[in-house]
């Protein structure tokens, strides 16, 4: 119930960004399974709230958002595409740390 109504009270928030809202809660719980604290789910969600909300209010400029099949693949869509997947192959090593550091604890 906290994760409908966290998620579903939001203005933006329609059953289209369901799968979005998953896959973040996801990560949050493999976070705390593998870190064994909330303490960097609770970091990350901050993190990513510092981030979201002056783009979300206006507060730092606003930003065109256009299909690809728009704008086509440009170079800064290429740029974002391999952030993106420099950030996941970090997590998932991070991930990895954090299992084993908290596997030698117990």
């Amino acid at each position: 119930m906290f994760f409908l109504d966290h998620h579903l009270s939001h203005a933006y928030a329609t059953f289209v960004f369901l799968p979005f809202f998953l896959a973040i809660s996801v990560v949050h719980g493999l976070l705390v399974k593998y870190s064994g604290s909330i303490r960097p789910s609770v970091l990350l969600h901050a993190l990513a709230d510092f981030i979201v909300i002056p783009v979300t209010y206006g507060l730092v400029g606003s930003f065109s958002v256009e299909s690809v099949s728009v704008t086509g693949f440009d170079q800064l869509f290429m740029i974002w595409i391999a952030v993106m997947v420099i950030c996941l192959a970090a997590f998932v090593s991070a991930l990895r740390v954090l299992g084993a550091r908290s596997e030698t604890t117990r």
